[in-house]
């Protein structure tokens, strides 16, 4: 009797360890799915799967329902492409390779002549610190360039504009987003952050410089690293060891009217200047009253950044000391929970101006070298986009436009049927 209870006692035992762990699995399945396929619970998967493994060697005699062999868990960007090819970050939450954001495993790239691919330069740190001199010190942030164009096809003043950035950076990996990569970015991922930025880009009606500002300062907040224009040329000055140093939070360099600079900058991931600037460019996109007619600077250019800039650094308020600073004169900068923002002077110490009305020859023709890129690329430098088709009134016009027309027609639809119904009730009852 004894064995017996014994028996049914282990059974009921062994029943109750076996639903136990098919829970926690069907738990670790779903929660992964929900992560690769929606990227919307924000988790850290390194804990969540090691809780699971432990739950299930704590159990004896398991063997027969997984591979008692510990999965090697690691941060390592080369190391765990099984979810969609989503890596786990520094911080545990999955992020999508720039490699595979850019699409750079593409090659070759076939452009017609006379443009030149340009591909993503990837260093082989360990060989150039055997050839270098001086290597550079780690830094926080990332020494990773983003640069953007339309095409990967460029024409040959900006591909030496490229070479220059990797004689400069050659320690740095340097992304170059075509118009694919740019839209790959906002659409991988549910950007928690900015719960409104899916909704207001349909404001958003011009592609070229109102969509980059927008996406610059998401691939920055995301990834870190430097955000560079494509046609800025590097000069001596600027390199792997300065002006950018080893303890800045974040860099910039001065406008002409004294602005942070947008067409050059460096932050690390999820640093507040990106956070506010991007909330900031939403808020004025939703106030926008003629989306057929914005004032870029103002709605998502310069302006936009000079106040995300100003919030992120208290607007100079140091509480300690009880007075205001010049957060936009050259120096360092405290800002919100201590993140730091460095500010320099511009002139020509940094850049060397892309001189775009300097003459050139093209196809034995006398030309600026602006005429020449439109010529090769057949992108004008600065694309004048056609205003003259687009919808004329505010965003929220044109959100509630979007939103009702599928329902509105439907509504016309189901009104036109019903007329059409009582109208043939009314021809058979004259019948």
């Amino acid at each position: 009797m004894s064995t017996t209870s014994t028996s049914k006692s282990d059974t009921k035992s062994q029943h109750g360890t076996t639903t136990k762990r098919i829970r926690i699995l069907g738990n670790a399945i779903v929660a992964v799915a929900l992560i690769a396929f929606t990227n919307s619970t924000r988790v850290n998967l390194q804990e969540f799967l090691t809780d699971v493994l432990e739950a299930f060697e704590e159990e004896p005699n398991n063997g027969q329902l997984y591979n008692s062999r510990k999965l090697d868990i690691t941060t390592d960007d080369a190391a765990i492409n099984c979810i969609g090819k989503k890596n786990v970050g520094d911080d545990g939450l999955i992020t999508i390779p720039l490699q595979t954001i850019t699409n750079g495993d593409d090659y070759p790239i076939e452009c017609p002549a006379p443009l030149t691919p340009i591909y993503n330069y990837i260093p082989n740190r360990t060989a150039l610190a055997n050839n270098e001199t001086s290597l550079p010190a780690p830094r926080r942030i990332p020494r990773i360039i983003h640069m953007s164009m339309k095409s990967r096809c460029a024409p040959q003043d900006l591909v030496e504009t490229f070479e220059r950035w990797k004689h400069q950076f050659p320690f740095h990996e340097i992304y170059f987003h075509d118009d694919k990569a740019v839209d790959a970015l906002l659409d991988a991922y549910d950007w928690h952050e900015f719960p409104h930025l899916t909704k207001m880009m349909r404001c958003v009606k011009f592609k070229g410089a109102m969509k980059i500002d927008v996406w610059r300062m998401l691939v920055v907040y995301k990834y870190g690293g430097i955000y560079t224009d494509v046609d800025n040329r590097p000069s001596d000055a600027l390199n792997e060891h300065s002006p950018i140093k080893v303890d800045d939070d974040a860099f910039f360099l001065s406008d002409g009217w004294n602005r942070p600079s947008q067409w050059f900058f460096a932050m690390t991931p999820k640093h507040p200047i990106a956070y506010f600037t991007v909330h900031e460019i939403l808020s004025r996109l939703h106030a926008l009253e003629n989306i057929g007619n914005p004032k870029v600077v103002f709605v998502t250019g310069p302006d936009a950044l000079k106040h995300g800039y100003g919030q992120a650094m208290l607007w100079g308020v140091d509480e300690k000391r009880n007075k205001k600073q010049d957060i936009y004169a050259e120096g360092l900068h405290v800002g919100i929970q201590n993140f730091t923002a460095s500010k320099r002077r511009n002139g020509d110490d940094y850049m060397i101006p892309q001189a775009m009305e300097e003459m050139v020859q093209y196809n034995g023709t006398n030309m600026t070298k602006k005429q020449r890129m439109h010529a090769e690329s057949g992108i004008p430098y600065w694309q004048k986009e056609d205003r003259s088709h687009v919808f004329r009134g505010t965003c929220m016009q044109l959100l509630y436009a979007l939103d009702h027309a599928q329902k509105a027609s439907t509504e016309r639809n189901q009104t036109s049927h019903s007329d059409q119904n009582e109208e043939l009730l009314e021809r058979k009852k004259r019948w």
